[in-house]
């Protein structure tokens, strides 16, 4: 549930592709890939991002400072509202607001219109970002994560519902800036009626909550983060388009800055520590020269014995900055866009862009391909390895329930049965001291 992103809009035309369905997106840069999205009857326009980190589709229902286009229930006939209040928090900002339900159709995708739950925004806190032009929110999680519980119909869930027989998988290319800051190219399918995608690389969901997977390595150049794989999935890993930055556990974050500094320096590079903790940009002609920066290898588990590699190039990974109102008269400016965490790693923007990842909920599988768009992007394998690599990940059995929750199952059984006993055995001893003078059931159990 993250939302530093990278902000892009569906425009009404097509690009002419023959394989997909390529979109202009008209937007500014780090504020999130969104979509053109109709509510209610008649129809009421918006967009929204696209978010694979949460579950809510949720929609701005009142001004505010940031936005002033918003829902309007009294104005959709087909609008029902809900009981209960929701209010959903990211790794930046957060909003409250209550439920509904209203008739939402995507125009430029085939998924067919659905009757969904609505959170209407009502107050915000760092939500909306200044200048954005999207008004909420497509989250594409599992129920698990919905809040205020994991009844509430979402977009995808209602999608199924209508479809049984379709695949809950859908698929995102995100291609990052074209031209300039207000050009960028991407696609979002729903793929829940055609054919199964498949690849050589794909990675099995180990929690269906978020779209949790696992790491087993990561390389700086030819030098290697020299870490238990654990740590590289501490406390999870997931893929998330609602965060722009490669989030990793602090331990991680530490050993690949020490990595990078000491292979800059090589290239003859001064940088400041403040750009390694996204204190400070980098502007000048020097820093645009990415061949001064050496690529990242993901190492991502594909089997129990099985990985494949994903390698970022510094296109990915050091992000040029548009606004440079604090720096003026400098174009050439940068930013690293991989931050420590405290909540685990999380696979954003950085990685997504130059790839199409396919997420199927319906076979537990994300799946990768190289994409003829954005930064370069290379996959490599699968490679065979003689260690268990479900080791690297607190959940190690795909699917199915760990041997904590087992344990935790039979103790509470246990714990019944014995409390049954223990009730009976009660119930007996209140029957033999019915008639005493003195005593009672409570009296019993005190004793």
């Amino acid at each position: 549930m993250s939302r530093s992103c990278v902000l892009i809009f569906v425009c009404i035309h097509l690009l002419a592709t023959p394989d997909a369905q390529l979109w202009n997106l008209l937007g500014r840069p780090e504020e999130g890939y969104s979509l053109e999205v109709l509510i209610g009857t008649p129809p009421q326009r918006f967009y929204v991002l696209v978010d694979t980190g949460s579950t809510n589709f949720a929609i701005a229902a009142s001004e505010t400072p940031d936005t002033d286009v918003f829902f309007s229930p009294s104005n959709s006939s087909t609008f029902r509202p809900l009981d209960g209040e929701v209010s959903v928090t990211y790794t930046q900002g957060c909003w409250k607001g209550h439920l509904g339900s209203d008739v939402v159709q995507f125009p430029n995708m085939s998924a067919p219109v659905v009757r969904c739950d609505i959170s209407l925004i009502e107050s915000s806190n760092n939500f909306y970002m200044k200048g954005a032009f999207w008004q909420g929110i497509l989250g594409l999680g599992y129920p698990t994560i919905a809040q205020p519980n994991s009844n509430m119909v979402s977009w995808l869930e209602a999608v199924h519902m209508k479809n049984p027989n379709y695949s809950i998988t859908f698929s995102l290319e995100l291609c990052g800036a074209g031209s300039g800051p207000s050009f960028h190219i991407g696609s979002f399918q729903f793929l829940g009626d055609e054919k199964p995608f498949t690849s050589t690389f794909s990675s099995p969901i180990i929690r269906e909550w978020f779209y949790e997977i696992s790491l087993v390595g990561i390389h700086v150049g030819n030098e290697t983060i020299d870490l238990p794989c654990e740590e590289f999935n501490n406390d999870k890993t997931i893929i998330d388009s609602g965060t722009t930055s490669l989030r990793l556990p602090n331990k991680v974050f530490q050993k690949l800055v020490q990595l990078l500094e000491a292979e800059v320096v090589i290239h003859g590079l001064s940088i400041p520590s403040e750009f390694w903790y996204q204190s400070k940009v980098l502007c000048g002609e020097v820093y645009s020269n990415m061949d001064n920066f050496p690529n990242l290898k993901l190492s991502v588990i594909q089997s129990e014995s099985s990985y494949f590699i994903a390698e970022l190039s510094p296109h990915s990974y050091i992000r040029k900055v548009y606004d440079t109102s604090e720096n003026p008269g400098h174009e050439n400016c940068y930013k690293f866009a991989v931050e420590s965490s405290d909540t685990g790693t999380v696979l954003g923007v950085v990685l997504m862009e130059g790839l199409i990842v396919v997420f199927n909920q319906t076979n537990k599988t994300v799946y990768f391909n190289e994409s003829v768009c954005g930064p370069p992007v290379k996959l490599y394998g699968p490679f065979q390895t003689d260690t268990d690599l479900r080791k690297c990940s607190k959940f190690s059995n795909t699917g199915s329930p760990s041997a904590l929750v087992i344990t935790a199952l039979v103790i509470g059984t246990l714990v019944v049965i014995l409390l049954y006993i223990k009730g009976l055995w009660l119930w007996e001893r209140c029957n033999t001291r019915r008639l005493r003078p003195s005593g009672s059931c409570e009296t019993l159990v005190n004793e």
